[in-house]
This record gives C-alpha cells, structure tokens and sequence, in this order.
C-alpha cells in the first residue's frame, strides 16, 4: 500500500512538473516600443517608416507597396548602413491593429528602436518635417505598457 502511494505522489509531482514546463515555456515574450515624436528641429537621416496596409501589405515611405517579407528583406538592407538602426511603425486608415503589430513583430530584428507613429504625430511630422522616436525613461514604464508577441 505504501508503495502505491508513493507511486501516485511521484505521478502527480511528474505531472505538475511538466505542466510548469509548459507553462514557462510558452508564455509570452515582450517587447517596448516608443512612440514617435515630431520635434522642431531634425537630424540628417531620412526615416524609414512602415505603413501597415492591411492583408499583409506594407508601404516603407514614398514606395510602392510590397509584401511583409519584401518590407523587412528591404528594410534590412537600409539598415545594414546606418548608424542609428530606427524603424517606425504605423497603420493605415481602417487598418486593424494586429497588423499594425504582425508589422513590428517583424521589424523587430532589424532594429535597434522600432517608434509607433500616431495619427497626430504623423501630421506634426508631415509640417515639421522631423520624425524621432521619443527618448522616455522606459525602465520606469510599467509592465502593462509592453506588447506581447
């Protein structure tokens, strides 16, 4: 009797083990994005911005629209040359926000700072002509403020 006991303990344990496994390994990764400013004055760089199109598609600047993997293939080579790696992320009109996010999930790698255009700030930076991510303290953001992926 003893031993069936221990034997079930050992099956639970196994079991409970293995489901905190699973749990730690499939919880989600996150990552912060700044939200875009539109200063006065501006650097020399061109931005590179990405536009969410919908269904896959994406327009980086004045462009033609491509596909996501086009974006990022192209968006890697600019980036390959620059000093400061900064990509920034916006949507469309009518453009849901999972592929606003599907897009900065997968710009991610190819950047050091991946900056959310706003609508507003869009605007500001269309008559300044000046787009920067903005430099917040982001140690002291909340948790909440990150974006699983």
């Amino acid at each position: 009797m003893p031993l069936r006991r221990f034997s079930v303990m050992y099956a639970f344990l196994v079991a409970v083990c293995i489901f905190a496994l699973i749990a730690l390994a499939t919880e989600p990764s996150a990552f912060i994005v700044a939200i875009a400013d539109a200063p006065t004055q501006c650097g020399d760089g061109r931005p590179v911005v990405a536009k969410a199109l919908g269904n896959g598609r994406i327009r980086l600047n004045a462009e033609p629209e491509v596909s996501m993997d086009e974006a990022v293939s192209r968006i890697h080579e600019v980036m390959k040359y620059r000093a400061e790696r900064v990509v920034y992320v916006a949507g469309g009109p009518g453009v849901a926000w999972k592929d606003v996010i599907a897009l900065v999930d997968r710009v991610w790698n190819e950047a050091e700072i991946t900056s959310i255009v706003t609508p507003k700030i869009e605007e500001l930076a269309r008559r300044r002509s000046c787009l920067v991510p903005s430099r917040g303290p982001y140690d002291k953001l909340p948790r909440h403020t990150t974006l699983a992926h």
